[in-house]
């Protein structure tokens, strides 16, 4: 957790570094350091999956204020409370 702090989302390198660090978070189910990570590199699209994967549907719905575009995708998924949309 202290590596993917101390590492910076605008440097390409560090940036995929980042993307690794959150897709093992999100595997091992550590969905908090998950989330932190793709906030902090902006990968909306990957932290949407996440809270829906997760059944966070507090978090996804929070979410779409900023970003409505993943509207469809969110109503559809906690319509069938399913994992695999």
């Amino acid at each position: 957790m202290e590596v993917m702090r101390s590492l910076d989302a605008g440097v390409k390198a560090e940036a995929k570094a980042l993307q690794l660090c959150a897709a093992h978070f999100a595997r091992w189910g550590s969905h908090q350091y998950a989330k932190e990570t793709y906030n902090k590199v902006g990968d909306h699209a990957s932290l949407m999956a996440l809270h829906i994967e997760c059944e966070k549907w507090e978090d996804a719905f929070a979410m779409l204020v900023q970003h409505p575009q993943y509207g469809d995708k969110v109503g559809r998924c906690r319509l069938t409370l399913s994992n695999s949309c």
